[in-house]
């Protein structure tokens, strides 16, 4: 059902951020929006075990990592820091991002119908 669609969106998702990781060249590479990024890998990680473990993800944990993200990446468009990276970081970057975006956006879909179908259930 809805929670192993979810789940395989999930892991599809992993192996491009994968892919991605896999052709980074070079040393020393500094990770832009690393908090961020953290704090969407600890969240969404959380809500799959949460689905793996028949619970309903926090969805208020999702939605605030996604959104710190959002905020975090326009400030440093609006600042012209991601001008500094080569344009092969850049797609690396947001090749990885991408994916992470979507994993949240997923799993946080998911959470919400959850909340729906089962409020529906206890009326």
């Amino acid at each position: 059902g809805m929670k192993v669609e979810i789940l395989e969106k999930c892991a599809s998702h992993l192996r491009a951020m994968l892919h991605a990781l896999s052709h980074v060249h070079g040393e020393g590479y500094h990770i832009i929006m690393e908090d961020e990024l953290r704090l969407l890998a600890k969240v969404t990680s959380q809500a799959m075990r949460d689905i793996g473990s028949k619970r309903i993800p926090d969805e208020q944990s999702l939605h605030d990592a996604l959104v710190a993200s959002q905020k975090k990446l326009e400030t440093l468009r609006n600042e012209g820091a991601t001008r500094r990276f080569y344009l092969q970081k850049m797609i690396q970057f947001f090749a990885f991002y991408h994916s992470a975006q979507f994993i949240c956006e997923d799993l946080l879909r998911y959470a919400r119908e959850r909340k729906r179908i089962n409020s529906k259930l206890t009326k």
